[in-house]
């Protein structure tokens, strides 16, 4: 029937993100375990995608210690988690202000060839551009297209004319902007500093 679906649960869990509770603006954690232990009970298993909205549910609940022991049920299911749980663990910690943990679980990751979505790529390098640290941003940068290979998107070009601009590097804006006007799809990387300055070079995608 339509309790052995997985996808019905995921569902069902991601509503909670939505969810006040006793808590207001909080998701509604206990909620989501609910229905957790309800699938259990009815014998149908998680899979990565539930597990990853278990963990933003965590999060947006303000409890953070528990998105990270969702980990050992992971494990348990003997699942890796890949760019969805990553992702959702990343967001969990930015979520709680906690961005020093989000950029550990980045390299945790990262270190096993697992990368986050677009979207916490975008999220990591916002931090870094308000806080004006240019070199994580292109960091980032790198990896995001050269070995994650996603696709920087309008809110990846809204991130990089910011950081520009905090780094005051105002030759870089007027490039990424092109770059937006003729919606390219670039490949960028790091240059080693010059005095000062650094700089990102572009590069047509083959």
């Amino acid at each position: 029937g339509l309790t052995q679906h997985v996808e019905l649960y995921t569902t069902a869990v991601s509503a909670c993100q939505e969810e006040n509770g006793s808590r207001q603006g909080l998701a509604d954690l206990d909620r989501a375990l609910e229905v957790y232990n309800c699938m259990q009970r009815q014998g149908v298993a998680p899979d990565k995608k539930f597990f990853a909205a278990l963990i933003a549910v965590a999060g947006k609940a303000d409890r953070l210690h528990q998105a990270f022991e969702i980990l050992t049920d992971v494990a348990a299911e003997r699942l890796w988690p890949g760019a969805t749980i990553c992702s959702a663990l990343i967001h969990s910690c930015l979520v709680n202000q906690q961005y020093a943990l989000a950029r550990q679980v980045y390299d945790l990751c990262a270190a096993k060839g697992v990368y986050p979505e677009l979207s916490q790529f975008n999220r990591l390098m916002d931090w870094y551009a308000g806080e004006r640290r240019f070199g994580d941003v292109v960091s980032l940068l790198t990896d995001m297209t050269q070995r994650a290979m996603r696709t920087p998107n309008l809110n990846t070009y809204r991130v990089l004319l910011n950081a520009c601009q905090r780094a005051d590097q105002g030759a870089l804006a007027f490039e990424v902007f092109a770059l937006m006007k003729a919606n390219k799809v670039p490949v960028l990387q790091e240059k080693k500093d010059v005095g000062s300055q650094q700089s990102l070079s572009i590069l047509p995608m083959h």
